[in-house]
């Protein structure tokens, strides 16, 4: 409709959001909130837009809506404690700034308007979404409901949640009859959702009396889960951000074990069910990197899982390492955000809408240059108001604000939701003399929705602070794609622009356009071979200091040994199989000068068993210069295709 065209001059004007002259924002209490006629005042086209009066400012005589940029675009007055603003807004966010009879500010609140859904919406998306539905909603059913309408409107397929294993297994081998988790993987499934779920916690009877998780402990559980849930949870990761000292502090030796034992428990438990690598919490460093390939440790997981919270334009450099881990398997990165603080003082640990719209125009970066990047989905981290400390600053991360009503990145994310709804990344360009220019193009199947979808920005590497000011040439051809529709970040038709800018703007062409442009393919590891076994080795040092060791803001854990002292070793022998398994245990690799006594060691181990076998490891006096990724060691058992288990160690 040419009355909804905006120009692009307009969407650029400077954000008008003021603090001293800006009310605060107010929320709506949870009755309020899951009583909206919308859910979160999110609205399709077409529908009536009534956004009711929050209790916080129940004097409000009328309400003025705001768009990005701080524009009024619609108003109306308050009648029966609902506001039913004019012109009816369009697809976009607002800022609704309610009023009092002299017209004076009371509190602002937040809506949206999105446009339908594709019909049908096409069974798989790059677009994916961190939800938490049972960690960071509202603890009431009808705002888990709300929260995973929420969801679905934003066009996403698949979800993440978070579940506490002794609250599905509160009795060794008795699971709870029915839980939250159970509740919530019920009302995502329902919506068409398809859930990735995860856990990191162990009841304390998972460990032995020195301390060692029973691998056969977890297998069960996971065995146990995957048949629970069934394909209400089609996907699992068996833990989150293992390395870091929040999460468990463990050596990447101690992950690979984990990750063995739990992927061969969910397999048998439903031998369909996707199982991830348990995401590193921060950069994958090269360390952790060689602990899963010593380890031998990629026939154990289906996708490999990664997290990351760093700025868009690093992702390719910094994301190296976990392609290589991934050997060719699928990467999806199941958490993606960078964080924003809450100013000090802002109620309800809201942001400026002004901040909140450089966060949107973040979002659509972020997911544009995650697949450009070599990944296959981007869960965004995460849609309910979430918020850390860090050096004294509220980071703030939710895509809604507290009563669950949309900020812009919510509805950045339904715009590609829809737009990238189907598509693949074919490449990615960045146009010469213009470093800060990104073009990202996207490929649908063929069929009655074909087509490209190519996005468009330009954005320095800088803070928030510098954010939302850069200015470039457009580096499309002039010919490139002429019928092609326009969209802004926010889902906006637009006219094509003359100036790439910070906020992103997506041109849908007809499919095999993008062709026309020199674009590189996302980056893509080598696939290993190799078959997952169900003997399980786990390296135990019993007594032995594990160190930690900060790289940027990623945590490595490992075992540090004396030089020139005997070291106890025990490695335990799991058989998650049906069949005996005999063979020797011996060290296939040390470095210089180290010894294993005994030099191998007969191991037998029925079905179910666990079995510990003892050794004792001598490191020289003098161990010389640690080489280049440190010391390791490489255990095996068997064969040459036998089961392994590696670790590095630090010399103290």
């Amino acid at each position: 409709m040419p009355a909804r065209l905006l120009a692009l001059a307009a969407a650029l004007c400077p954000l008008a959001f003021a603090g001293a002259e800006t009310p605060p924002p107010v929320v709506y209490t949870l009755e309020e909130a899951v009583r909206l006629p919308a859910s979160g005042n999110i609205f399709l086209t077409g529908a009536d837009v009534r956004i009711p009066v929050p209790a916080a400012v129940a004097g409000a005589a009328g309400a003025v809506l705001l768009d990005d940029a701080g524009r009024e675009v619609a108003s109306g007055t308050v009648a029966d404690g609902v506001l039913t603003p004019e012109p009816a807004p369009w697809v976009g966010w607002y800022q609704v700034v309610f009023r009092d009879a002299d017209g004076q500010p009371l509190g602002w609140t937040t809506a949206a308007v999105l446009p339908p859904l594709p019909a049908p919406l096409p069974e798989d998306s790059p677009v994916a979404l961190d939800v938490a539905l049972s960690w960071v909603a509202p603890d009431a059913p009808e705002a888990w409901r709300a929260m995973t309408q929420i969801a679905a409107l934003a066009g996403v397929r698949w979800v993440r949640d978070r579940l506490r294993w002794r609250e599905v297994e509160p009795e060794e081998g008795r699971p709870a009859e029915s839980t939250r988790y159970d509740a919530a993987a019920d009302l995502q499934s329902g919506a068409g959702l398809k859930l990735l779920q995860v856990f990191h916690d162990m009841p304390p009877r998972v460990r032995d009396a020195d301390g060692v998780p029973d691998l056969r402990k977890a297998h069960a559980f996971c065995r146990l889960a995957a048949a629970r849930f069934g394909a209400r949870v089609p996907a699992w990761e068996p833990w989150n951000e293992a390395n870091a000292r929040s999460f468990g502090g463990w050596p990447g030796s101690d992950i690979c074990a984990w990750q063995k034992a739990a992927f061969l428990g969910f397999k048998a438990g439903r031998p369909e069910t996707l199982v991830f690598w348990q995401p590193i919490a921060g950069v994958n460093t090269p360390g952790l990197v060689r602990s899963v390939l010593e380890n031998e440790t990629w026939p154990y997981f289906d996708v490999y899982a990664m997290h990351s919270y760093d700025w868009s334009h690093d992702y390719d450099r910094l994301w190296a390492g976990a392609r290589d881990a991934a050997s060719g398997h699928p990467v999806w990165v199941t958490e993606s955000d960078r964080g924003i603080a809450s100013p000090p003082g802002m109620p309800h640990l809201d942001l400026p809408p002004a901040d909140a719209v450089l966060k949107a125009q973040f979002v659509a970066q972020e997911y544009a240059q995650a697949l450009a990047a070599g990944a296959e989905k981007c869960f965004h981290f995460i849609l309910g108001q979430y918020k850390e400390e860090h050096g004294g600053n509220r980071i703030q991360f939710g895509l809604l604000r507290e009563d669950m009503t949309p900020r812009p990145g919510y509805v950045a994310l339904a715009n590609l939701g829809r737009l990238l709804a189907g598509t693949r990344c074919v490449g990615s360009w960045t146009p010469p003399g213009q470093p800060d220019t990104r073009v990202v193009a996207f490929r649908s199947p063929e069929g009655a929705a074909a087509r490209d979808v190519v996005a468009v920005w330009a954005e320095r590497p800088v803070d928030w602070a510098e954010r939302g000011k850069c200015e470039a040439p457009w580096p499309l051809p002039a010919d490139f794609a002429p019928a092609a529709a326009c969209h802004d970040y926010l889902g906006r038709a637009v006219q094509r622009p003359d100036r790439a800018v910070s906020a992103p703007v997506f041109l849908t062409c007809p499919r095999g356009a993008a062709d026309a442009l020199p674009l590189t393919p996302p980056p893509a590891a080598p696939r290993r071979t190799g078959e997952s076994l169900p003997v399980v080795l786990q390296l135990s040092f019993p007594g032995t200091e594990v160190v930690r060791n900060t790289l940027g803001w990623t945590d490595e854990h490992d075992y540090a040994l004396p030089a020139g002292k005997p070291v106890p070793v025990r490695v335990y022998a799991y058989n998650f199989g049906g069949t005996v398994f005999e063979g020797e245990l011996r060290a296939e690799s040390l470095p210089p000068g180290w010894t294993l006594t005994p030099a191998t060691l007969p191991l037998r181990v029925a079905p179910g068993e666990r079995i510990p076998l003892d050794a004792i490891l001598t490191l020289p006096e003098a161990p010389g210069e640690e080489p280049e990724g440190g010391h390791w060691i490489k255990l095996r058992a068997g064969t040459a295709q036998g089961p392994t288990a590696a670790a590095r160690i630090l010399v103290k």
